[in-house]
Order: structure tokens, then sequence, then C-alpha cells
């Protein structure tokens, strides 16, 4: 009876260890991106309203799952395009043998022209000993910041859109309290001229959307003791 290859099965272990460590890795990366994306595009949407973040205290769930926000519309058309593009090109790269002679001239120059950056590119990394994780790392890196910029970006717009079409809303705030409320807070109120921009367990926040562009002055930070209820309904419909 043949005993058992224990080398083989040694390695066949540490393979599997291996991959398991670098699932979790790149799962950990995941999840550490689309919290990061999420947090810019609410730091970025709440920003624009004078709010600070923090003060609203989200559960961490709540980062992530805005990442979904974030990373659709506008981004994802641009993810769209560039995929068109890539496809255009690789057509165009496939097709090159029967293309007229300018354009397989084109064409060779480009792929002479890529292939001498991908040499410089090489060669400048081994001449300043830059490890190859090092430069995947700045890659990454260059990904992530240019995500970040697109998704602030993203923030921003609909926070506009929010303020040009936000939720209306009517409060009823509490009868026996002595606080003294702003008098535009209390007009608008009556006027049913205030939109809800959030509301969590202590506060309620909203504002009255006064002009085309965002004025911190016309939003108004409650705390959720101070409101018995909150009525909200879209325009046309109460």
């Amino acid at each position: 009876m043949a005993e058992p290859d224990v080398k083989s099965t040694a390695t066949s272990r540490m393979s599997a260890l291996d991959f398991v460590y670098k699932l979790a890795g790149l799962i950990a990366f995941f999840y550490a991106y689309i919290f990061f994306v999420g947090w810019i595009y609410l730091v970025s949407f709440y920003g624009e309203f004078s709010v600070d973040l923090w003060a609203l205290d989200f559960p961490i769930y709540t980062f992530p799952a805005s990442s979904v926000i974030a990373l659709s519309g506008v981004l994802l058309e641009k993810l769209m395009i560039t995929l068109v593009i890539l496809i255009l090109v690789s057509m165009l790269v496939s097709k090159v043998r029967t293309a007229p002679r300018p354009a397989r001239r084109v064409v060779s120059w480009l792929q002479g022209l890529l292939a001498q950056f991908d040499v410089e590119l090489c060669q400048m990394r081994y001449s300043l000993r830059i490890p190859r994780t090092l430069s995947l790392a700045f890659v990454a890196l260059f990904f992530v910041l240019a995500t970040a910029a697109l998704t602030s970006v993203q923030g921003i717009k609909a926070a506009r859109q929010t303020w040009k079409g936000g939720t209306q809303v009517r409060l009823v705030f509490k009868a026996g309290d002595k606080q003294v409320f702003d008098a535009e807070l209390v007009e608008a109120n009556r006027s049913n001229h205030l939109s809800l921009l959030t509301q969590t367990k202590d506060l309620v926040i909203v504002f009255e959307p006064l002009g085309e562009s965002i004025s911190k002055e016309s939003v108004f930070v409650l705390a959720r003791a101070d409101v018995v209820s909150v009525h909200t309904w879209t325009e046309g419909k109460r």
C-alpha cells in the first residue's frame, strides 16, 4: 500500500491557505473601498448644507449602502462609455489587417507608442528599484483617488437636486416646550415651505429652498425631543 506524499499534501494545504488569505484580503479591500466611496459621497452631500456628517450618527452600514448611489448615475455612465470605447478599440485592433493602409499605419504607430511607454515605465521602475507590489499600490491609490473625486462631484449634484426638489414636510412642535424657535422656521413651517433633508433618532434637519443655490441660513437643525411628529408628502399629494 502506497504511503501518501507528505510534501505534496503540505504544499496543497499551503496553496489553499494562500488562496484564503488572498481572498480575505480582496474582500477587505473591497469593503474598505465601498465604505470610503459612501463616506465621500455623504460628506459631499451634507457638506453642501453645512451639516456635519458625524453629528448625524448614521449606522455603519449606511456608508457602504450609499456607495451604490454614488457609483450609479453619471459615474456608471462613464464606466459604460469607457467599456464601449475599449471594445471598439479591441475590434479596431483585431481588424487592422483588413483596414486601409492609413488606418493600419495609425494603429501601428499607437501600438508602438504604447509598447515604448510600457518599456520606459518598466525601466524606470527597475532603475528606481520600486517593487512590483508598490507599483500596484500606486495604481490602486490613483484609482481610489479618482473615484473619490468623481464621487464628491456626484454628492454635490445630488445635494443641489435635493435643494430644488426635496420632500416637503410639516412639523408639529412640542406644545409645552418653552424654547423659542426661529421666526423664519415657524413661518416656513406654517406656510408649508419646508423640505426634509434627513432625520435621525436625535435630530430632524429641514430646509427652506429659497433661491437657486443652497443657503446654510435656510437649513434648520432641530432636536427630536422638540418635535412631536414629522409629516411628509410629495408635491401635489398631502
